[in-house]
């Protein structure tokens, strides 16, 4: 794995480390365990809102832009990864 590839991979790791944060704080702050938890209470809370102020329901298919999606990583050559080694983990 070149130096360009290692710069790459530290950045990645940065960035999904971090909305791996971000989601942890918006599960506890919903107390919610998983995403489905999450988003269903996410969904309540809009619906509740639009009774509370006389405003139409959400109509069908309607995506809450504070939903969350899923997100899944797949890692190709695991084994090039694996010798990077402590390097990764500072």
């Amino acid at each position: 794995m070149g130096f360009d590839d290692t710069e790459k991979l530290v950045k990645f790791i940065k960035i999904i480390t971090e909305e791996m944060s971000n989601r942890k704080r918006k599960f506890a702050h919903a107390m919610a365990q998983n995403i489905s938890v999450y988003n269903e209470s996410i969904r309540n809370e809009a619906r509740k809102y639009n009774e509370d102020n006389g405003l139409k329901p959400e109509y069908q298919g309607y995506k809450n832009p504070n939903t969350l999606s899923v997100i899944l990583v797949a890692i190709d050559n695991f084994d090039a990864l694996k010798e990077l080694g402590d390097d990764m983990e500072s």
